[in-house]
């Protein structure tokens, strides 16, 4: 397995930024995954072959604080 795109970001509106992945189908319909705790964005890598197949996108994002993801001021576990 090649793990090509696995570190985008992007910017939020409070400057923090947020680490996220796109596996499957590039042109796919998106499916967003929401992982657990522990757990980072890479765990969308094990639905890469099922997303291809079914013509799907999945996107993950990195939870606040954890991988590519800033930390959210005064977050809590429950946020």
């Amino acid at each position: 397995m090649v793990m090509t795109h696995d570190n985008k970001t992007l910017t939020l509106k409070d400057g923090r930024t947020l680490g996220y992945i796109e596996v499957g189908d590039p042109a796919g319909k998106p499916i967003t995954l929401f992982h657990g705790m522990p757990g980072s964005r890479r765990a969308a890598w094990i639905f890469d072959h099922a997303a291809r197949a079914a013509g799907a996108r999945i996107i993950c994002a990195d939870r606040p604080g954890y991988s590519l993801s800033s930390p959210k001021r005064d977050g809590t576990l429950t946020d």
